[in-house]
């Protein structure tokens, strides 16, 4: 009779867990459109902080309804810039040098 084979339990590589690790890139391309909208919500203009976050990441003017690109260099294009910077990193090895040192962050 054939030996029966033994099954290892793989790990999921979903990215939860402990090897989740934050990109400061990316994160660092959050912090332009969030800065322009906490200064509205200091004067204690909440709807205010809600619009500049839409203006910011997706270029949406509620009221009166109306697109325009202008203001997403303070949100989405430092976002886009901060994601690219993260994968280039990743794909030159960046990353997994700062993974060996046992950083938690990723570039």
């Amino acid at each position: 009779m054939a030996k029966k084979r033994s099954y290892t339990k793989r790990r999921s590589s979903n990215g939860f867990g402990r090897s989740r690790k934050l990109p400061v890139a990316v994160i660092a391309g959050l912090v332009p459109g969030f800065s322009w909208s906490l200064e509205a919500i200091q004067a204690g203009n909440w709807q205010g902080a809600g619009e500049r976050l839409m203006l910011a990441y997706a270029g949406i003017k509620p009221s009166p309804f109306s697109f325009t690109t202008g203001y997403l260099g303070k949100g989405l294009y430092p976002l886009m810039f901060g994601y690219l910077v993260h994968t280039l990193a990743t794909r030159f090895g960046v990353n997994r040098a700062l993974g060996k040192l046992g950083l938690p962050v990723e570039v």
